[in-house]
């Protein structure tokens, strides 16, 4: 169910965001994720940024599907 906004689309695209649950953001070490989730919860998201990213999320052993 994830889908992929660019961060230099993110601005653009709230729309496309749901308001009705939390929205994970996650990049691959954390750092666009962090910018990603500012400008989502500025547009009134509600959003959790995964600190560190898929980086992070591999390195704690959670799988990853491609």
């Amino acid at each position: 169910g994830a889908n992929l906004i660019p961060l230099d689309q993110v601005a653009n695209r709230v729309g496309e965001v749901p308001n009705d649950i939390p929205v994970y953001v996650i990049c691959r070490s954390g750092n666009r994720s962090v910018t990603a989730s500012r400008i989502l919860a500025d547009a009134g998201k509600e959003v959790i940024n995964v600190k560190g990213g898929i980086l992070a999320w591999q390195g704690a052993g959670y799988a990853v599907v491609q």
